[in-house]
């Protein structure tokens, strides 16, 4: 029994990898289709629909299990998790449709580093000398993307940084619900949820998708939900250390994306910018994991 409960074990940082490789492909290749699609259609129109046609995934599960995976007992956080959600992914839809795709997602690692500075405020955690070095790396990583002074600062670039704060936040969120919640409950009502929440921030810029659009926003809305799904079960399956510093895959789906389908090559700062800041979030989940360790039970 042992040895068996022990091989187990050992598989689930192969699993846990497994799901996260397929949220970042999920991810870049949603970002890439909503970043397509938006150059004709609003960008809260296209969040809309992304959000409707993400029901889609999760309705088999209701099919097979009826309501049960609408059983919580943290509704209001749930609730919660979804508004600010909701925010965030406007702002980044937004800047997606104006914004080159490998700085949204260079500047989309942020996201954890704002998370751990956070963390200190909503958990009370203690950031020692390497953590803080590492929140200054990355934001040295920003600022060489960014280069005020140097470039004018679009308003892209600003609103990604916005919508990264309020995601971390939703993470912050997740992490307390997912200790009571399954993954497919926490997908389950964030999808419900934000789809009337989104359809509020698109009518005032209404249009109607032509029938090609609404096909590739449905891909999209589909790829979203999995990736979402695929990186909260990661998480469950294994510690944030072991899952996190694959998100750097999204660099390099990026870049092959943007290459591939537009033929362009992200500038060399945005490159370098990207791969700090990505360095500096594997890092704090890291040194996270590793002050974490003596109080693990083995």
């Amino acid at each position: 029994m042992t040895a068996s409960k022990s091989a187990a074990t050992d598989q689930r940082p192969l699993i846990a990898a497994g799901f996260m490789v397929i949220s970042t492909i999920g991810f870049v290749a949603m970002h890439v289709i909503i970043q397509r699609v938006s150059q004709d259609l609003h960008p809260f129109v296209t969040a809309f629909f992304r959000c409707m046609f993400g029901i889609l995934v999760v309705l088999p599960w209701f099919m097979k299990s009826g309501l049960e995976p609408l059983r919580t007992s943290k509704p209001g956080l749930l609730l919660l998790r979804a508004f600010v959600n909701t925010l965030a992914m406007m702002m980044f839809f937004w800047a997606l449709a104006i914004t080159p795709l490998m700085t949204t997602t260079a500047l989309a690692f942020t996201s954890p580093i704002m998370a751990t500075v956070m963390a200190i405020f909503f958990f009370g955690e203690r950031l020692g000398p390497r953590r803080i070095g590492a929140v200054v790396v990355g934001s040295v990583g920003v600022l060489i993307i960014l280069r005020p002074g140097l470039i004018p600062l679009e308003l892209g670039p600003l609103l990604l940084l916005v919508s990264c704060f309020l995601w971390a936040v939703t993470v912050l969120i997740v992490k307390i619900i997912s200790k009571t919640e399954s993954s497919v409950t926490i997908t389950a009502y964030m999808t419900l949820m934000m789809a009337p929440m989104t359809f509020v921030f698109a009518l005032p810029f209404w249009q109607t998708p032509t029938l090609e659009q609404l096909l590739w926003l449905a891909l999209g809305g589909s790829l979203g939900t999995i990736g979402h799904l695929t990186m909260t079960q990661a998480l469950k399956v294994a510690d944030t250390a072991t899952v996190m510093p694959l998100d750097f895959l999204k660099l390099v789906w990026s870049a092959v994306f943007s290459y591939a389908l537009f033929l362009t090559i992200p500038d060399f700062w945005t490159q370098v910018g990207g791969v700090v800041i990505c360095a500096a979030s594997a890092y704090l989940a890291y040194r996270s994991h590793r002050e974490l360790r003596p109080s693990i039970k083995v």
